[in-house]
């Protein structure tokens, strides 16, 4: 593994991105995670690269059930790697109730997909499995929680404490998934005062991204262009940047670039004294 696929090992995507599945929908967004198992993802890799996109892919959650997600990931791993893209996202859900002894397994296999693409982990917030499989992928991966307004994650509490409860296992290395679709269990984020609303419950954090089953409402799409997951551009690079830093790697790659600071320093001033 090279230097800097070691650095962004674990760490999470800064700025705003969408999920994306048969098609590619164009808004202010860094980066898009594509669905990889679609028959058409070359079509929609090439359409957001073509807008200047970052790409990852990313796969349902039917890919990642106990008795198949050793293929899904396979799968998802090697059309990353054929698209060039930046990394992936799993997507565990359900089916696990009863199979809980395999996450041990799917959190070393992620590990070692860790080793040749970034590797981010997402499910509804309150999915059971979430505590030993950040536990068992260790600093390799990174959290999402789907923060859709389902599941119990909607008033501002709700979000807070799932939001808690994920921290507690990824620290810095977690950013929000939000809805950009219309939640059959919220319906009044049809009105643009609510959605807005729901967007300043969302936790600050280096990015974020948000879910669309297609096409984006104009007033949520429209609500994208004055949000950043930071709260500004400013707090957004810098809490990125921390998720960085709490990695091993980013922490020796700061002290390494301080110590040759100081010794170009140092060499000026013996230089200056000659």
């Amino acid at each position: 593994m090279d230097l800097l696929a070691e650095i962004n090992r674990g760490v999470p995507p800064i700025g705003l991105g969408a999920f994306m599945r048969a098609q590619y929908v164009d808004g202010p967004w860094e980066w898009v995670a594509i669905v990889g198992n679609n028959a058409n993802y070359h079509d929609v890799v090439n359409h957001a690269r073509a807008a200047g996109k970052k790409i990852w892919l990313y796969s349902m959650p039917g890919s990642f059930a106990p008795t198949v997600w050793r293929d899904g990931l396979s799968t998802l791993i090697a059309r990353a790697s054929e698209v060039s893209a930046e990394g992936i996202i799993v997507d565990p859900e359900t089916g696990w109730d009863g199979h809980w002894d395999q996450i041990a397994a799917f959190g070393a296999a992620l590990q070692d997909a860790s080793t040749v693409t970034r590797v981010g982990i997402t499910s509804y917030p309150a999915w059971a499995g979430m505590p030993a499989l950040a536990n068992a992928g260790g600093d390799a991966c990174f959290g999402i929680p789907q923060l859709y307004g389902q599941q119990g994650a909607f008033s501002q509490g709700e979000i807070d404490g799932q939001w808690a409860r994920w921290r507690s296992s990824f620290g810095t290395r977690l950013i929000p998934g939000f809805a950009l679709w219309i939640p059959e269990d919220h319906p009044e984020l049809r009105d643009p005062a609510v959605y807005a609303a729901y967007l300043t419950r969302l936790p600050r954090a280096g990015g974020s991204i948000g879910w669309t089953t297609g096409a984006i409402p104009v007033h949520m799409l429209q609500a994208m262009r004055g949000y950043s997951p930071g709260g500004n551009m400013l707090f957004t690079i810098g809490l990125g940047t921390l998720a960085w830093i709490g990695r091993p790697a980013g922490a020796i790659t700061i002290g390494i670039g301080i110590a040759l600071l100081v010794m170009v320093i140092l060499f000026a001033r013996e230089v200056r004294h000659a």
